[in-house]
């Protein structure tokens, strides 16, 4: 072995093994942990507005989640479909999902003040999708197009629009989210 050209291992190739060890894997789990985290901090903020609120919220956010279920023992059928896309197209899908989920999350404080706890729904909703879709597929790993894309959607709209400045408006220091 010649100290200028040293042998060719690939198993030796620390940047491979550094995406497929620690990347991939953290892109996996934090992507519906990230959904659960912002769900239940709708769910918190609203109980501590009032009881009704709170039971409203979890409510909400407990719908997808049975539906799904449901759907996972009697239909299964109806989810195997989520487990075989076109993984182009549902990370591209996925990504604008994402996008428009960050965006709905602005915007339903504004919309839906305390009326309707939309985005509890739409962040159960997604999360449900995506744990029952993975359950469905975890064979071929065809859904994790799905992950990628969801959090790169995330990603981008906090790069080109901020972080929704709603998301955590209460409960913390003034200041901590805001510009």
């Amino acid at each position: 072995m010649s100290i200028m050209k040293p042998e060719k291992n690939p198993s030796a190739n620390w940047g491979a093994e550094f995406v497929s060890a620690i990347i991939h894997p953290l892109t996996i789990v934090m992507t519906p942990i990230c959904l659960l985290l912002i769900t239940s901090y709708f769910v918190v903020v609203s109980f501590q507005t009032n009881i009704y609120s709170g039971i409203r919220s979890l409510s909400a956010a407990l719908f997808p989640l049975i539906i799904i279920t449901f759907i996972h023992i009697f239909k299964r059928s109806l989810l195997s479909s989520l487990g075989k896309p076109n993984i182009w197209l549902s990370f591209i899908s996925s990504v604008v999902w994402g996008f428009i989920l960050m965006l709905m999350l602005r915007l339903s404080g504004d919309l839906f003040p305390s009326y309707f706890p939309l985005s509890e729904i739409i962040l159960s909703g997604s999360f449900a999708v995506l744990v029952f879709s993975y359950a469905e597929d975890v064979e071929n790993n065809k859904v994790l197009s799905y992950y990628y894309g969801l959090i790169t959607g995330f990603l981008l709209y906090i790069v080109i629009v901020g972080f929704p400045p709603n998301v955590f408006a209460t409960g913390f220091p003034s200041g901590v989210f805001t510009k």
